[in-house]
């Protein structure tokens, strides 16, 4: 019978996960991370000791095995490994998407990929926004990081059968319908009182002074060049001995 526990380091810690001890099918003894809730450990502990013994007794498919261990571990192991496999992302990017992941499954209460159903996932990002107060955009935005998660683990990983949330992208909202911030350009005595305002400013911001802050602002007005954009900028990426003076941006940082 499967004994569970805590690690030493975690006893008398609240919310600490517990783990389980059990005996595979080649009699070797092995133990598995189970979740924060003694009562469902236990219940995934005896499912994986009916399981040895099936196997044991040749009455399971390897492979519909492994995806049933997917199915039924913890998501936060697999979405750990969902976020190195955005490794080319940006960080921020890779934050950001797993930060909206963690979200859905708080206000879901969606501990494992075999709870994942479109109706509760929809139901959980609602309640996430309405909390926020957040618009279309972000719905929409929610939608696609919990999707991408689900696509990665069918497409990418092969750690389901099929991907649980196939479809919930047509449920995303029309964000015409709910235009939070209207966008627009600067009038150019707005533009001037920003520029204006950055100058007179003896404050730092992200380590730009106010003299600094006003010559970038200048320099995307002219060039029309984004934040990144203009991150990625060196003297090299400069002309200014011809007629007409240039700048180049780097193609991996230019968004269409």
């Amino acid at each position: 019978m499967a004994s569970v526990y805590k690690r030493q380091r975690d006893k008398g810690r609240r919310g600490a996960v517990w783990y389980f001890a059990y005996q595979n099918h080649r009699g070797q003894r092995r133990s598995k991370k189970g979740f924060t809730d003694k009562k469902k450990t236990e219940e995934h502990a005896a499912a994986v000791e009916l399981l040895e013994a099936k196997k044991r007794d040749g009455l399971v498919d390897p492979i519909v095995d492994r995806y049933r261990v997917h199915s039924t571990s913890p998501i936060t192991d697999q979405l750990a490994d969902y976020k190195k496999s955005l490794k080319k992302r940006t960080p921020k990017y890779q934050q950001q998407t797993t930060n909206r992941v963690k979200r859905v499954l708080a206000a879901g209460a969606i501990t494992t990929i075999g709870e994942f159903t479109i109706d509760g996932v929809l139901s959980a990002i609602d309640s996430v926004c309405e909390k926020s107060g957040s618009g279309h955009k972000t719905f929409n935005h929610y939608v696609d990081a919990v999707y991408g998660v689900c696509h990665w683990l069918d497409k990418i990983a092969n750690r389901v059968l099929s991907n649980p949330l196939e479809g919930i992208q047509s449920k995303k909202l029309n964000e015409e319908e709910d235009v939070r911030h209207q966008r627009r350009a600067l009038l150019p005595h707005e533009f001037a009182a920003l520029v204006q305002s950055a100058k007179a400013s003896g404050v730092s911001i992200q380590c730009y002074d106010g003299e600094t802050r006003a010559r970038i602002y200048v320099l995307s007005n002219l060039t029309g060049l984004r934040r990144a954009e203009l991150a990625s900028l060196t003297t090299k990426r400069f002309s200014l001995a011809g007629e007409q003076p240039t700048v180049k941006v780097e193609a991996a940082t230019t968004t269409s």
